[in-house]
């Protein structure tokens, strides 16, 4: 659309003589005129584009426009290379600080102030305080045996029903959960947030031990007692302990996925020992990521007391929003990741299984 008619070239505002603008002009002349042509053509379509765009803009009905995101912070989002992110403008704009604001030389300082952004509003990506290891090392994951001991001269009662606390429960009045010449033990089970302790059996009594695949494996006469090792009881969870309480087989482990990870494995030692000789505090050998072991287990940490800076593990469990935005986390953490080091995000998601992903440096493929 052409909008202006009136001639705005150097000829049509020049008067007349001040500029030879016959053929018989010089060469000098001519690149004058040329270049304020130019000149006044760049303001004439400069000028144009200003009134086509205003004249489109007054004209159209955007009441029907949806705006899904504030302009600006589509721009700054573009900028820093996130555009893809979905999330609230809010969020979009904390996000935005995180990406460009300035950090310092603390590795851990820096996670710090990263996890605790995620962690409250308005990400609220993160439940719970996620844990950092240095170290040529990984974090264990271990279940609970609920299971009580008593040095009772006779028959103690069946222990009431107690809250459980995880990792955290003390055995009952008279109970202890270290046995020492004990008489007399009690097995528990987990029901509605509380453990159930079954009736009390003495030490001497025989039972029997069977290794079983699945919960339709269970032996078919068992005795009051005895116990199974399920390999896989179809919860998710790999080498379960049952007990057979004289009418139902009761399993008396936590599940492993449940427990979260236990990272100062030398206060904490419940973790599952991982392959090596039977003198050792700990391997250098992790356990397998499948089977039993599930790649839990105690190795690395004690054998050796040198922190090692090779590689660093975050443990994490992501909320549901955090996990939609998984993405958006290993982003940033690829930003704070200090290069040639090992990087490894341990993640679960409200509590279920723990999943492990390498961060590779800037760049990798």
């Amino acid at each position: 659309m052409q909008v202006f008619e009136k001639d705005v070239s150097f000829r049509g505002l020049t008067a007349p003589g001040y500029f030879n603008f016959s053929d018989s002009q010089t060469a000098d002349t001519k690149k004058y005129i040329a270049w304020f042509d130019s000149v006044t053509q760049l303001i004439k379509d400069q000028v144009t584009r200003f009134d086509s765009f205003f004249r489109l803009w007054s004209t159209y009905d955007y009441s029907t426009c949806t705006i899904s995101r504030t302009p600006y912070v589509a721009f700054l989002l573009k900028k820093y290379g996130i555009q893809w992110f979905i999330g609230t403008d809010l969020q979009a704009v904390a996000l935005i600080c995180l990406v460009s604001r300035s950090y310092g030389t603390s590795l851990t300082l820096n996670y710090q102030y990263f996890f605790q952004a995620l962690i409250n509003a308005p990400f609220l990506w993160i439940n719970g305080t996620p844990q950092i290891v240095s170290g040529y090392k990984d974090p264990a994951i271990f279940a609970e045996n609920l299971v009580i001991y008593s040095n009772a001269g006779s028959l103690p009662a069946t222990p009431a029903a107690m809250p459980y606390v995880d990792k955290s429960w003390a055995a009952p009045t008279g109970w202890t959960k270290q046995p020492s010449s004990s008489t007399y033990v009690s097995h528990g089970y987990l029901s509605a947030g509380n453990i159930i302790w079954m009736t009390p059996r003495a030490t001497s009594a025989a039972i029997t031990y069977t290794e079983i695949a699945n919960t339709s494996s269970f032996p078919g006469s068992p005795s009051s007692g005895d116990m199974a090792i399920v390999n896989n009881d179809s919860s998710g969870d790999y080498g379960s302990i049952y007990y057979y309480d004289g009418a139902i087989w009761r399993k008396t482990t936590t599940p492993n996925s449940y427990q979260g990870l236990a990272l100062d494995l030398s206060l904490d030692t419940r973790a599952v020992m991982a392959p090596g000789s039977t003198t050792e505090l700990s391997s250098l050998i992790p356990p397998p990521v499948s089977g039993p072991s599930q790649g839990y287990g105690k190795y690395a940490g004690l054998y050796q007391s040198t922190i090692y800076t090779g590689s660093i593990n975050i443990v994490m469990d992501l909320t549901t929003a955090g996990n939609t935005n998984l993405g958006t986390i290993i982003f940033l953490l690829r930003k704070l990741k200090p290069s040639i080091i090992a990087l490894y995000l341990n993640y679960s998601v409200n509590g279920g299984v723990v999943n492990k992903i390498t961060i590779l440096d800037k760049g990798a493929v």
